[in-house]
């Protein structure tokens, strides 16, 4: 038990210095400007964590739902504790080389949804028939 105690005090203070990281992996969502820095989210398929970079890299396609985004590389320094950031987790950007450009997908619909959307359509259009049918003879 004392030794977990003393490990403790020993680890959370290296979290408090930046350590030189590189991620590769997806930008997604579109960049915000946060004072002199950009910051540009990056999903590497399992997290996503945000970049801090002074200059944004040309980046042709932000994921979202339909498009695929440029994959980048990633060079800096990972704060666990940013003073600079709000104690956020972030990683401050050395360096960002693209290494693929993004891309438009296509999502084609299925039947069975195109069905459905229609039948529900027909359904929708008959009950408003009936329901003005009914409230005219009702006036009546």
């Amino acid at each position: 038990m004392k030794l977990k105690l003393l490990s403790i005090f020993f680890i959370f203070p290296l979290l408090a210095y930046p350590l030189p990281v590189t991620i590769e992996g997806e930008v997604i969502g579109k960049p915000m400007k946060r004072g002199k820095y950009y910051l540009i989210n990056v999903n590497d398929g399992t997290a996503t964590i945000g970049i801090f970079t002074r200059e944004l890299p040309e980046i042709t396609y932000y994921g979202r739902y339909g498009v695929l985004g440029d994959r980048i590389r990633v060079i800096g320094e990972k704060n666990y504790a940013c003073k600079e950031h709000w104690g956020k987790l972030d990683i401050h950007a050395d360096s960002i080389e693209i290494l693929e450009k993004g891309k438009l997908e296509e999502k084609p619909i299925s039947k069975n949804k195109l069905f459905f959307s229609l039948a529900l359509l027909l359904i929708t259009l008959l009950l408003v028939v009936v329901h003005r049918r009914i409230g005219i003879s009702s006036k009546k």
